[in-house]
C-alpha cells in the first residue's frame, strides 16, 4: 500500500468511525470551541482528499484501488456530514436526499458504462460539487447563528449560509446532469 492510498483509507475509515463519534460525543452544538476543534478534524479528512490525488500523481503511485476508493471515501465523508448535519438540525432532509441520490445515480452510470465498454471519466464540476458540499458542511458546524449571535451579523450568516445552500443544491443537480451527458456521449462512442 502506499502513502496515496493509505490518506484514502484512512479518510475512508475516519469518515465512518470516529466522524459520528465525536460529533456524537463532544457538546459541538453548544460549545463553539468544539466546534471548531471538529471543524479542524474534518478540514484534515477534506485536505487528504486533496493531498492523496496530488502525492500519487507526483510520486507515480497512481492504482486502480486509489481510483476506486478516492471517490468513494469522498461520498462517504460527506454523507457522513450530512447525515450529522441533519440530525443535529442544520440542514434539511431534502438536500441529505439529494445529495445521496445524485451520488447513486452517478455511481449507477459510471457502473453501466464500464459494463458497456466504456468510462465515465471524474468532471471539473463533480469536484467543484464535492469541494462545495465539505465547505458548507465545515460551515454549518461552526456557523455563528446556531451559537447565539444577533442583529446584523447573524443576517449576514444566514444569508452565506442560504447562498452556500443553493450553490450545493445548484452544483449537485448540475454536476449529475453533467455526467448524464457524459455518460451518453462515451456509450455511443463505444457503441460505434
Amino acid at each position: 500500500m502506499n502513502i496515496s492510498l493509505f490518506l484514502t483509507l484512512t479518510r475512508l475509515a475516519a469518515s465512518v468511525m470516529l466522524l459520528p463519534f465525536f460529533f456524537y460525543c463532544a457538546p459541538w452544538q453548544s460549545s463553539f470551541l468544539w466546534a471548531v476543534l471538529l471543524d479542524v478534524f474534518v478540514l484534515l479528512l477534506c485536505f487528504t482528499d486533496f493531498l492523496d490525488g496530488r502525492l500519487a500523481r507526483l510520486l507515480h503511485i497512481e492504482s486502480d484501488a486509489g481510483r476506486v476508493f478516492d471517490p468513494v471515501a469522498d461520498k462517504v465523508l460527506v454523507t457522513t456530514m450530512f447525515l450529522i448535519l441533519f440530525s443535529a438540525g442544520r440542514v434539511g432532509f431534502g438536500i441529505v436526499i439529494l445529495v445521496i441520490v445524485r451520488e447513486f445515480i452517478v455511481m449507477g452510470l459510471r457502473e453501466l458504462a464500464l459494463m458497456q465498454g466504456a468510462s465515465v471519466p471524474v468532471v471539473f464540476w463533480g469536484k467543484l460539487k464535492t469541494a462545495t458540499q465539505m465547505f458548507f458542511s465545515v460551515f454549518q458546524v461552526v456557523n455563528p447563528c446556531f451559537y447565539g449571535v444577533q442583529g446584523n451579523t447573524r443576517t449576514v450568516f444566514f444569508l452565506v449560509e442560504q447562498l452556500l445552500w443553493w450553490l450545493v443544491v445548484i452544483l449537485t443537480v448540475e454536476s449529475a446532469l453533467n455526467y448524464f451527458l457524459t455518460f451518453r456521449c462515451v456509450t455511443k462512442k463505444s457503441a460505434k
